[in-house]
């Protein structure tokens, strides 16, 4: 089968590809539509020594990839029957091996799915291949139980995380002959920032999100509806859909709209809106709330709220802890009375707000660069040994 709609980018010099990145199926690899895996693949290229070398891959895309990386749009062969990320994986099998061997790469890396790396690591054992580990792993197909897992390490040449929780959820249930020759690399994630001073703030309060209860959206509106009627001088933004596009309106979201209304003019329901106008957003926010759920394994929005300067009020969830401990408002309960107690805290003391916003600011380790280091000393590290 021959991929349709395909849009490609070519590199700078049409040579060896020493990187292929492997994205899952509902990725879109665009500025405008880019879920978190798709926009932590594009900076992990970002002033990268493999950027010119490297080329994405993932489902078809009409508009330009992010940041002029190279990139082709493949179709998911068969996907009713083999589901679309092993069809995708399918496809890109099928590319590789019409490509002459000279030419394949040095590395192939996979993001977010499990069964999907597994399944080019046994078809081209040739090729070292690692799995980017963006979510537990205990909860996908592929790797749900430590034999799984085990299976994994024999057939991968690394698995990189991005949080030491993510990477322990992988280890669990691994026996301790476990395959040696698979390296195993934490790579925290960075968070650009732009600006070379903290951004002014105005008084808002932000959430960042997509609409689904694992988030904490609706404890996140319930706490606003019960704190900022007594401060009528702060407005509260919330941004974002069930997914990371224009979309119709879940039930969870119409009930949270419905919970706001009562706050009229200081609530501000953006659904979803492009990458720029969130950072703008961000830059004013002094205040976000990332209430987390569920075992979140990083979270680019708690990155992203410390590299714009605002106090962030979020949950002692999954790996949330290893990027904000001693830089945020940690809930071991992220529920709306808990986040209310934190917000009326901040509100009635602007010290404590500015002293946490000034932590967010000075004390930020989580750069880009620091990020692109660390992946590119791992990548670096299995192709040498590869």
């Amino acid at each position: 089968m021959v991929p349709r709609k395909i849009f490609f980018v070519p590199p700078p010099r049409m040579g060896l590809m020493m990187l292929h990145l492997i994205l899952p199926s509902k990725e879109t690899f665009t500025d405008a539509n880019a879920g978190a895996i798709a926009r932590v693949a594009a900076d992990s290229l970002h002033g990268s020594q493999f950027r010119d070398d490297a080329m994405v891959f993932g489902q078809n895309i009409s508009t330009p990839p992010m940041g002029g990386v190279s990139y082709l749009g493949l179709t998911s062969w068969h996907r009713f029957f083999h589901g679309s990320n092993i069809g995708l994986g399918k496809a890109y099998i099928n590319w590789l091996r019409k490509t002459p061997k000279a030419r394949w790469p040095y590395l192939i890396e996979v993001h977010g799915r499990c069964a999907l790396a597994r399944m080019i690591a046994s078809a081209v054992p040739e090729v070292p291949v690692v799995l980017f580990q963006h979510n537990d792993p205990r909860t996908m197909t592929g790797a749900r139980s430590g034999a799984e897992r085990t299976a994994l390490t024999q057939v991968l040449a690394g698995v990189f995380s991005n949080s030491g929780y993510i990477e322990g959820c992988f280890r669990e249930g691994l026996p301790p002959e476990h395959d040696a020759d698979c390296q195993f690399h934490i790579i925290r994630l960075g968070a650009r920032r732009w600006h070379e001073a903290a951004p002014k703030k105005s008084h808002t309060i932000l959430f960042v999100g997509r609409m689904v209860p694992e988030k904490g959206a609706a404890e996140a509106a319930e706490a606003i509806a019960s704190v900022l009627p007594d401060y009528p001088e702060w407005r509260f933004v919330m941004i974002g859909a069930r997914r990371f596009e224009e979309a119709v309106e879940n039930d969870y979201a119409a009930r949270i709209r419905s919970r706001l209304k009562p706050l009229g003019d200081q609530v501000e329901l953006t659904g979803f809106v492009p990458a720029e106008t969130v950072r703008r957003y961000q830059d004013e926010a002094a205040i976000v709330l990332a209430p987390s759920q569920w075992q979140e394994p990083a979270g680019l929005v708690v990155l992203e709220a410390l590299a714009s300067g605002s106090a962030l009020i979020t949950s002692r969830r999954g790996g949330i802890p290893e990027y904000t401990d001693g830089r945020s408002v940690l809930l071991d309960e992220p529920d709306g009375p808990s986040i209310s107690d934190a917000l009326r805290s901040l509100l009635s003391n602007p010290a404590q707000l500015k002293s946490l916003q000034d932590k967010a600011w000075k004390d930020y380790p989580f750069t880009l660069e620091a990020m692109v280091a660390a992946i590119d000393e791992a990548r670096s590290s299995v192709i040498t040994r590869g």
